[in-house]
């Protein structure tokens, strides 16, 4: 896990390089602004709604 990051600029050309061993023109981007996001804690699970059989699309049990 890393840290996110926005950034505004200027696309000022493109740079010829490769992703494994496929070739990939990268952009160039003169960087005006950059901030950088502070860490925040991810759940590392997904927790569903309760089950209703009139809560879902669909009339089974999950």
């Amino acid at each position: 896990n890393g840290r996110a990051i926005t950034g505004a600029g200027t696309v000022t050309g493109s740079k010829l390089g490769k992703i494994g061993e496929q070739e990939y023109r990268f952009p160039v981007i003169e960087a005006e602004e950059l901030f950088l996001w502070e860490e925040y804690l991810r759940h590392p699970y997904y927790y569903p709604p309760y089950w209703d059989p009139f809560y879902h699309p669909h009339f089974y049990s999950p």
